[in-house]
Order: structure tokens, then sequence, then C-alpha cells
């Protein structure tokens, strides 16, 4: 019995090791089950009590478990100094407004001439949302790219416009069918601004320092 108890426990911690990444399981256990203990909560004592005395929703608890998850989400993205200012900007920008969003549909929900239904379903939707983002948030792929297009929007700005314009018009040639060409002009002026017109490739690239 204790060598199957044993060989059990083994096989257990190998499969969480493989799969159950260490970020993964922390937002399942603290955010994910911790943060839906009221809604659980509410549900069980729905169910205990007399029809009606309890609902089975209600706006705070949709409100604290949207916020819970925002607040991880920007938790994630902060801890370790390992994103970039831009992307964490911009997670923090989509958490706060997930939480305006629920801390309005908690305080519209105070008036009793408002739809139940309606502002359930819309906090509903907003806490869905909040879900989905939070585990974008932990999954390191994603977040990879996202910081990777933020990269390439920096280094976008970060060059000449007259230079990028350039690119773009190669671009849109090559994307048309047509042969690349920028005229003598266009060269002169990347000359100009440390840039030239590779022959063979016929990309701009920046000039080597003589």
């Amino acid at each position: 019995m204790k060598e199957r108890w044993f060989q059990f426990r083994i096989r257990l911690i190998r499969t969480l090791a493989i799969h159950a990444p260490r970020r993964r399981m922390n937002w399942l256990y603290y955010t994910i089950i911790f943060g839906s203990l009221p809604i659980a909560i509410r549900i069980v004592v729905a169910f205990a009590t007399s029809s009606g005395q309890v609902d089975l929703f209600a706006p705070a608890d949709f409100a604290f478990y949207g916020i819970m998850l925002n607040t991880a989400a920007i938790a994630n993205v902060t801890a370790g100094k390992k994103y970039s200012p831009d992307l964490i900007a911009g997670v923090m920008t989509v958490a706060i407004t997930h939480i305006v969003l629920l801390v309005s549909i908690y305080c519209v929900a105070l008036f009793p001439d408002i739809s139940k239904a309606a502002t359930l379903a819309i906090g509903f939707i907003v806490l869905a949302s909040s879900l989905l983002f939070s585990y974008l948030t932990i999954d390191r792929e994603f977040m990879s790219d996202i910081k990777m297009g933020f990269d390439m929007a920096n280094a976008r700005d970060a060059i000449n416009p007259f230079v990028l314009s350039c690119m773009d018009l190669l671009d849109e040639q090559r994307k048309s069918g047509e042969k690349p060409n920028l005229g003598e002009d266009a060269i002169f002026l990347l000359d100009k601004n440390g840039y030239r017109l590779d022959p063979e490739t016929m990309n701009i690239v920046k000039k080597s320092p003589s």
C-alpha cells in the first residue's frame, strides 16, 4: 500500500512539473479559486435557503472577482521587471478600464430602477473579458509576441520619417508586383541620412561607418 501511494505521489509530482508551470498554478489557486469564492458561497447559500431569499448572482461579486483578475494581470507583468514600459502601460490601461467598468456596474446596480438582469449581463461580459485578459498575461508566448510588436513599433519610430517612407514605398511596390524603384533624388537623400539602397536585395540598409 505504501509503495502504491509513493508511486502515485511521484507520478503526480512529475505531471504537475511538466504540465502545470508555477505561474499558471499560482494564477489558478490564488486568482481563479480564491477570487471566485464569493460567487461560489452565494450560490451555495441561495440553494440552501428558501427560494428567493438570496440571489444566485450579484454585481458586487462580479466586481470583486473582476478586480482581483485585473490586479493579478498587473502583477503578472510588473513582477520581475521582465517586460518593457510600453507593454506594462498597455496592460495597466486595459486592466484599469476593466476595473472602472466593474465599479461603475456595481454603483449602477445600487439604484432600484435599473434593470438587474441587464446589469448582471453586462457585468458578466466584463468579468469574462477580465478572465481572458488575466489568463493572457501569464501566457509567455503571447506576451512575447506583444512585446515584439511594441519593439518593432519603437524601432520604426526611431527611424528618420523620410527613410521610413522610402521603406514603405518599396514594400508597396513589391506587394503590387512592381519592380522596386526609388529614383535618384530619393537615393541621394538616403545617402545624406546615412542609408543606402542595396542594389542586390533592393532593401534600404544603414551605411557602415567609414
